[in-house]
């Protein structure tokens, strides 16, 4: 609440903000005791975070729309062009439904519920991890990129339980990890740009996934970088093509460009 009204008013005076919890719901009525605000913030911001255990497994959900679908990971190597190096790896996912393993569009997991895209983040992390381990032959890697959703960073007790599994995975790669927000240019600038300042102090680095399709407004504070999943293209030409418009929408942004699925 503090969060929407600094976002909507400029301002958010604690005297101004009532908080009830609810007590009992009896014949359509919602019944309620007021809370201490002052009190409130205060339990929120004693919160420390803890390292979170990660999953056990990676059984299929059920999703607030009433599809099972389950989190297919497969590590990218990272390449740096300039040395053809393997600077690290990117957890590339796809949430399909089961059993017919369909993926579903951007569309449909953007509809999603917090508690999915929570869900989703969380098994990303521990897939990766996992394949990181049997992959990779017990090489300890230089970085690994993350994939996170923003509805789990605007959440203040998601957000606490994915820092908890950031913590878990840190020490399994050298130089730190690297968060990739898959939705960031749809979230308000102000918002994300709060959330980032609390994750850049577990990670290495915060970048953003770009769609060529949208208007790439001004950069959050925090963003170092750009990935762009590359398309299916036929042949060079093609891809030279392709890639100087990307150049050209991303030129005046002072940011990495990643290139990922080429």
């Amino acid at each position: 609440l503090k969060q929407t009204l600094q976002h909507f008013l400029g301002d958010s005076n604690t005297e101004d903000t009532i908080v009830h919890t609810v007590t009992r719901i009896t014949g359509g009525e919602v019944f309620g005791l007021q809370l201490d605000v002052e009190q409130v913030i205060a339990a929120a911001a004693s919160l420390a975070v803890a390292t979170t255990r990660l999953p056990d497994n990676f059984f299929p959900f059920i999703a607030s729309n009433g599809r099972r679908v389950r989190v297919s990971c497969r590590l990218e190597p990272l390449m740096l062009l300039k040395t053809s190096a393997r600077i690290g790896y990117r957890i590339s996912r796809r949430i399909v439904e089961t059993p017919s393993d369909i993926a579903l569009t951007d569309l449909e997991v953007s509809n999603l519920s917090r508690a999915d895209a929570f869900n989703i983040d969380a098994a990303s992390i521990a897939r990766g991890l996992q394949r990181l381990s049997s992959d990779v032959s017990g090489e300890v890697a230089p970085t690994l990129i993350v994939p996170v959703s923003y509805s789990t960073l605007a959440h203040s007790p998601s957000l606490t339980k994915f820092l908890g599994l950031l913590a878990s995975a840190s020490n399994q790669v050298k130089l730190g990890l690297v968060c990739e927000i898959v939705d960031f240019e749809s979230a308000p600038l102000a918002q994300i740009e709060t959330t980032l300042s609390q994750l850049r102090h577990h990670c290495a680095h915060v970048i953003g996934r770009h769609h060529p399709k949208m208007n790439l407004g001004t950069l959050p504070s925090g963003i170092t970088g750009l990935g762009v999943e590359v398309p299916a293209i036929e042949g060079d030409a093609e891809f030279v093509g392709w890639m100087r418009t990307v150049q050209a929408s991303t030129k005046s942004h002072r940011a990495a460009l990643l290139l990922f699925q080429l």
